[in-house]
């Protein structure tokens, strides 16, 4: 009999399971089609009739061989006993299934059907779940990695009628995608994007690093911001708040910068978008969440320090208390009648130029300012009720009078511009901390002269009046004009986009 002697090969077939890169598998690719070119060359032209995994033998430095010829016609020549033949089902063209005439085509479906099993790891007795009653190979879904024009090709290679493939091997190796076989990848640096306001108007910034890992293939992208309910129409080429930089690209090391306008949106709410990066990679569309927290309402909330509102009141009271006692005390001791006067006013209107004057020198000007405007208008109630005779001049406690009054202007002047230093920390106007103190005082001062003169004197209840009505007007002039400041931009923020 006759036997074939064949030339031993250092290689495993590709029916072993093993691990080949895109590349590997695209120089497996070219390989087995020069194969073919050379048998198809031949007079009379080769075809092997049997090619799957187990015929096809790959060395370590990607060397390919086509083995097992035992079922190859030559020609218009007898087909050969087949030395194996179980488990190639899969892998024949529906024109040798049905015994019709085979071409140079015919090998190529055999050669799709191996390229498929190597890209999706599918094996050789499983490719019959591949393909349906219409013998239409479906593997797409597979390999969802794998560039568009590879797709195309191995499917113009599997086709099922023998026209609709490439003719033969040459034809097939000229139309090898040259682009590499997978697509590119996307390695985003976040997920999602915060963004926290801090004034209104303000553009808010974010920047992301876009990466593709796969050598010898090329990222493209393009971005997009998802549609809304809430926002204004757009297009794909145009938000109205948000905006991409640069929106188009083409490379494998992008930044890119994601800008918000935060003009257009309302104060003090949440926004939650998506915006998608459409591109040639698999999946094509990555969706990224924009999450924006707007800045507060642009109204200040200032709060009065009541505290402080309420010691200095209490203070002006005790101070006025102190001096009454004091000359009561005095009078007591030395037998005579001994009340506030002339002397004790003028002594105050000093004492408080004093403490602006060492409020001064502390570097404290609001504070000295407010001494000083204190000093000023003592002065001019005092000459004011020396010419209208409300308070004697002529009195036997002038000089203690005098001190009394200086002490308690200095003491009142300091704790005065003490206060309007805290207020104006506490984001208040110089102007108003000045006047509020001013006015606290003068109402402390008031209720004081309840010690001096009773509640039976018309000044009194006079004086409380005067001064406390301009007290309350400032103490709820803050919150008004807060509340109707917000109210306007309430109004106004009807116009701009919602969440």
């Amino acid at each position: 009999g006759f036997c074939l002697v064949q030339e031993y090969k250092e290689a495993s077939s590709l029916a072993k399971p093993r691990s080949f890169s895109p590349d590997d598998i695209k120089q497996i690719a070219i390989s087995l089609l020069v194969i073919f070119v050379y048998l198809q060359n031949r007079i009379p032209s080769v075809i092997h009739r049997d090619v799957q995994p187990a015929n096809i033998l790959v060395d370590d430095d990607l060397n390919v061989y086509l083995i097992d010829f035992g079922f190859a016609r030559l020609g218009d020549g007898e087909v050969g006993v087949s030395s194996l033949v179980k488990g190639t089902l899969g892998f024949m063209p529906p024109e040798q299934l049905f015994r019709r005439q085979l071409t140079e085509a015919s090998d190529l479906y055999s050669v799709g059907i191996t390229l498929i099993c190597l890209l999706s790891n599918t094996k050789a007795e499983d490719i019959d779940d591949l393909v349906d009653i219409r013998y239409h190979v479906n593997f797409q879904h597979l390999i969802p990695k794998v560039s568009p024009h590879w797709v195309k090709w191995l499917e113009k290679m599997v086709e099922p009628q023998l026209e609709n493939r490439y003719p033969n091997a040459r034809a097939a190796l000229a139309a090898i995608p040259t682009d590499p076989i997978c697509l590119p990848k996307v390695d985003l640096s976040h997920s999602s994007l915060e963004f926290t306001g801090t004034s209104l108007g303000k553009k808010l910034t974010h920047s992301i690093s876009i990466k593709n890992p796969i050598p010898e293939t090329t990222l493209t992208g393009k971005w997009e911001v998802a549609p809304h309910l809430h926002d204004p129409p757009h297009t794909p080429d145009y938000h109205s708040w948000i905006s991409f930089e640069p929106a188009t690209f083409e490379g494998n090391e992008v930044e890119c910068k994601i800008t918000i306008d935060t003009g257009k949106l309302m104060a003090d709410k949440t926004y939650q978008r998506k915006v998608l990066l459409h591109t040639n990679s698999s999946p094509k569309t990555y969706s990224l969440d924009i999450n924006l927290k707007t800045a507060p309402i642009p109204i200040t909330r200032k709060k009065l320090p009541y505290a402080y509102l309420a010691l200095l009141l209490l203070f002006a009271v005790a101070v006025d208390w102190i001096i009454a006692s004091s000359l009561l005390i005095y009078g007591t001791l030395m037998g005579i009648s001994a009340t506030p006067g002339f002397s004790t006013l003028a002594g105050a209107a000093v004492g408080l130029e004093l403490a602006a004057w060492l409020t001064t020198t502390a570097g404290r000007t609001s504070g000295a300012m407010a001494g000083g405007t204190a000093g000023i208008l003592v002065g001019i109630v005092t000459w004011v009720t020396a010419l209208t005779g409300l308070v004697a001049t002529a009195e036997a406690t002038t000089v203690v009078g005098a001190v009394a009054g200086l002490v308690g202007g200095l003491i009142s002047g300091v704790a005065i511009g003490i206060v309007v230093e805290k207020f104006m920390d506490r984001g208040l106007t110089r102007n108003f901390s000045i006047w509020l103190s001013l006015v606290s005082t003068a109402f402390g001062s008031s209720l004081g002269l309840i010690f001096i003169l009773g509640l039976l004197d018309p000044l009194v209840p006079a004086a409380v009046v005067v001064t406390g009505i301009p007290l309350v007007a400032m103490i709820t002039y803050i919150p008004l004009q807060r509340a109707r400041k917000i109210a306007e931009y309430r109004q106004a923020e009807r116009k701009l986009i919602r969440p």
